[in-house]
């Protein structure tokens, strides 16, 4: 008869994406929310930058939540990536993410960086530029 329970793999702990959850909520608070002191020193931006800039990318950029990931910890990704010239090895430890998930979420954020460029060259544009 077979017990509940019993067996060769009944010690393995089981690995649950709720029990990171916590972890990458507190290092995304550590970034942002502690001082602007902080912030600055990890982002190269103040708080209300960085909020601004997320609102930016997320109303005009088109950045969009997704299932496992906020928008502002994509930007605080990308923005502690380009501050601090890290790579994908040394990123994947502090905010809990496998490396391919952190090029994927770096590369959402360029590309809404790169539509609001474009949305902003053409509001700067002068009217007559565009005349021949």
């Amino acid at each position: 008869m077979h017990r509940l329970g019993s067996g060769r793999n009944c010690n393995r702990r089981r690995f649950s994406l709720l029990d990171q959850i916590p972890d990458q909520v507190r290092n995304l608070r550590d970034l942002v929310e502690v001082s602007d002191d902080d912030c600055k020193n990890m982002l190269c931006m103040d708080r209300r930058e960085f909020n601004r800039f997320c609102n930016l990318l997320t109303n005009v950029g088109g950045l969009k939540n997704s299932k496992h990931i906020v928008a502002r910890e994509k930007v605080g990704m990308f923005l502690y990536i380009l501050a601090h010239h890290t790579k994908n090895r040394a990123i994947k430890f502090q905010f809990k993410r496998s490396g391919q998930t952190i090029s994927k979420y770096f590369y959402e954020v360029l590309q809404s960086i790169l539509v609001l460029t474009s949305v902003q060259l053409l509001i700067l544009t002068p009217r007559f530029m565009w005349k021949k």
